[in-house]
């Protein structure tokens, strides 16, 4: 059953390798390739993907922080907003969770997520225009880029 591969060697001299041989090196191949698959983690579908909330539980947000980068690493993007943002409206609670939504939808699309409220502002709304622009914040409050959660938010609170 075993069929014998004939090979030449620089010298010329003959070498006998059996198919089985290189069945078991190509299994150890692929088995090595497979090693480094992504841990067994609950998939994020669109309906429980969402942005991260700082007023939820610190297991919470580390949930939902992983499942975010696992969302980003596949390429899952969130539902839609059911609110349409057209940029500079009032920073009411929904218009920053569908904002914030909105920019975990560009930040799955870019597979990467911006590093101040300065890159965010100058390059994903102005430059590359993946947002509106962002909500006005109200008298006595400001915008801030929440960097660990890639979140906006105002402040004070």
């Amino acid at each position: 059953m075993l069929q014998q591969v004939t090979r030449f060697h620089k010298s010329g001299a003959r070498r006998m390798v059996d198919s089985a041989c290189l069945v078991v090196v190509a299994a150890l191949m692929l088995a090595a390739c497979g090693c480094d698959q992504e841990p067994e983690l609950s998939v994020p579908t669109q309906e429980v993907l969402k942005p991260v909330n700082p007023k939820d539980s610190p297991k919470a947000q580390e949930e939902a922080r992983m499942a975010v980068l696992l969302a980003m690493r596949r390429g899952i993007p969130p539902p839609p907003s059911a609110v349409k943002l057209k940029g500079g409206e009032p920073a009411t609670p929904e218009i920053l969770d569908a904002y914030n939504l909105e920019l975990l939808r560009a930040r799955i699309q870019e597979r990467r997520s911006p590093e101040t409220l300065e890159e965010l502002v100058q390059k994903w709304i102005q430059k590359w225009r993946l947002l509106p622009a962002l909500p006005k914040p109200p008298p006595g409050k400001r915008i801030v880029y929440d960097d660990l959660n890639c979140i906006i938010r105002l402040d004070p609170p």
